[in-house]
């Protein structure tokens, strides 16, 4: 949440109340050390990466970095790409990038768009007038991406603003019913505060939106973006000289089961060279263009367009390791595969945790990703599931498509360990139900009960096989291993 420091003190701070268990600790920034506990973690809106993206919210002329590096915002930039802020209480960084939320745009403040338009306005000596902010949109919008590119990769979670992606603007008038962008519009109307969809028409609205898409892409197929101890990051990143005040170069050597290694270059000037670590090198961001798939190949140095962040990726020789999963696995090639895939990720130790047991929160999780990870405009009928649950949009998606379904009517149950049968099951139905032509031969397994269908379907499919020959194990725990090899076998 916004746990600002604001003197945010307790009344219950004397006497009787001075010690535990009634002392009392507010949960903000400054406290991120006392709030991350084996019974769950507060994370915070970092406002260190907000503003230094753009500026102050409360001063119209504030500018961040993305229109220029200066003295005072290089290395921050630097340190927050890197999870490592000015506000946690061990020595700055947070206690995992898990508590940090990164963000450019929120509440009824200037959207991204309209901050970048008026600082491209007064970069240009120009005043606001509607005349004018076209005149510059296009600046805006490269703006825009820098900003996006930087935070959606950055180490911890990233939040995007609605309508950030579509370039959303609040057009208004003043008193004095001059041009203005509303930065203040929590009391404003509709006129100002909808959206305004046939925007997406334009072109330009239209790219940003495709380039937001393709750095979600990104971020999702490597998983040493989104690592989870601050450890992993300090052994795996650093920054590197690039003899440029204006260029900043950032190396993540790999982590969290991603054996390559992820170069990003964040140019605020103009066009800059820039010299490669050595090898080849994939570009997959540039200031345009973002995504999965390769966009040009570089080797020795690298040119990077003027206010643009390009990010390379030079692949390891090998695939993704953990310590705890070798080549002699059943289930190597699957975990493998769902790493690459974006589906399942390590456990930020450098393990996979191949036998422990899945819940049932994880098993919806993998197959919401395997799906896509849409997003349904459905009620939540679980009383414990809740929106800021890791597994909120996959529980209500599998809800509403009728493929996993709460132990009881208000009560999904997501972390109970799931059953081999109840695993094959979800797998089944997400699969869409498919028949099969014959019966399993199992023992364990009679004709008429819930799962007898979908262990047929696996058995037939070779998604699955039985735990001894006449065995299929319905009520044994389901296994991490076991599950993403059930989804690989499924989709290959």
């Amino acid at each position: 949440g916004e746990g600002w420091e604001m003197c945010s003190w307790t009344t219950k701070d004397e006497g009787e109340w001075a010690d535990a268990p009634y002392s009392k600790k507010m949960t903000i920034q400054p406290n991120d050390q006392l709030v991350n506990t084996e019974a769950g973690t507060f994370a915070f809106f970092n406002d260190t990466i907000r503003n230094v993206i753009h500026g102050g919210v409360f001063t119209a002329t504030d500018k961040g970095f993305v229109v220029g590096f200066n003295d005072g915002n290089r290395q921050t930039v630097i340190d927050s790409y890197m999870a490592y802020s000015n506000w946690g209480s061990n020595g700055a960084r947070v206690d995992t990038p898990l508590q940090t939320v990164n963000y450019a745009s929120c509440h009824d403040n200037y959207t991204l768009f309209d901050n970048f338009t008026v600082d491209a306005l007064d970069l240009n000596g120009l005043a606001l007038s509607a005349e004018n902010a076209a005149l510059v949109a296009e600046q805006a919008a490269r703006y825009n991406n820098l900003a996006a590119a930087y935070y959606i990769t950055a180490q911890g979670v990233p939040f995007i603003h609605a309508g950030e992606e579509m370039l959303r603007s609040k057009p208004t008038t003043d008193a004095e019913n001059n041009f203005a962008f509303d930065h203040n519009s929590y009391s404003s109307g509709d006129g100002v505060n909808s959206f305004k969809w046939s925007e997406l028409q334009g072109e330009m609205n239209a790219a940003s939106y495709e380039y937001y898409k393709g750095l979600i892409a990104f971020r999702k197929a490597h998983p040493a973006l989104r690592m989870t101890e601050q450890t992993e990051i300090l052994a795996a990143m650093e920054s590197l000289q690039t003899g440029n005040g204006k260029l900043a170069a950032i190396l993540n050597k790999g982590g969290n089961g991603e054996n390559n290694q992820i170069l990003t270059l964040i140019n605020t000037g103009d066009a800059a060279s820039f010299t490669l670590p050595e090898g080849k090198w994939n570009v997959y961001v540039n200031g345009t263009s973002a995504g999965t798939e390769v966009l040009a190949t570089a080797e020795g140095t690298v040119s990077v367009d003027g206010t643009s962040v390009m990010i390379l990726v030079q692949e390891g020789e090998s695939e993704p390791t953990f310590s705890d999963v070798f080549e002699s696995d059943y289930f190597y090639n699957a975990v493998m595969w769902g790493v690459e895939q974006g589906i399942v990720s390590g456990m930020g130790d450098g393990t996979f945790q191949p036998q422990k047991a899945v819940n049932r929160a994880e098993i919806v999780t993998m197959l919401w990703c395997a799906a896509g990870a849409e997003v349904v405009d459905a009620e939540n009928p679980f009383i414990d599931v809740s929106e800021s649950d890791y597994f909120y949009n996959a529980v209500l998606w599998a809800a509403a498509n009728g493929i996993a379904y709460g132990k009881t009517t208000n009560k999904f149950d997501p972390y109970g360990t799931a059953t081999r049968a109840e695993a094959i099951t979800f797998l089944w139905r997400a699969e869409g139900k498919q028949p099969a032509s014959t019966s399993n031969g199992f023992t364990d397994v009679p004709a008429g009960q819930w799962y007898t269908a979908a262990i047929d379907w696996a058995v037939e499919n070779q998604v699955a096989f039985g735990i001894r020959e006449t065995l299929f194990g319905v009520n044994k725990t389901c296994l991490r291993c076991q599950m993403i090899t059930f989804l690989y076998r499924t989709n290959k």
